[in-house]
């Protein structure tokens, strides 16, 4: 399940929150789950750029060892 889709649903929920009652107990539970959406798709975004940054990393030694000249 990719952010956008994550998202997605966040927008979604807070939608339909926005549509009921102030005092609705299920408004609440749509705009805590929206929030719960909303920090998964950052933890995924975070996992996504320490994943890219390793990627780097790795690519930087694997060119630095293939020097021929170390």
């Amino acid at each position: 399940m990719g952010t956008g889709h994550l998202r997605g649903k966040a927008a979604d929920y807070l939608r339909l929150a926005r549509s009921l009652s102030a005092h609705s107990p299920t408004r609440q539970h749509l705009i805590v789950l929206a929030e719960r959406l909303e920090q998964q798709a950052k933890e995924l975004d975070k996992q996504f750029e320490n994943a890219a940054a390793q990627s780097r990393q790795d690519e930087a030694g694997n060119l630095a060892s293939d020097d021929p000249e170390l």
